[in-house]
């Protein structure tokens, strides 16, 4: 399989892994607002290819 995009080949996986980076810069009590975005966004991609 070609890879089309960044490290894991789809664009959307990759934005979205990309913003945890912003982890280690917000306060610990947002940590599971982004991890739940997150989350969410990787199971929306996974049930495009379905």
């Amino acid at each position: 399989m070609a890879r089309r995009h960044g490290v894991h080949g789809r664009r959307a996986v990759d934005s979205t892994l990309e913003r945890l980076a912003v982890v280690s810069a917000v306060p610990v009590a947002e940590h599971s607002g982004i991890y739940a975005g997150i989350h969410d966004s990787l199971l929306a991609s996974l049930d495009e290819e379905r």
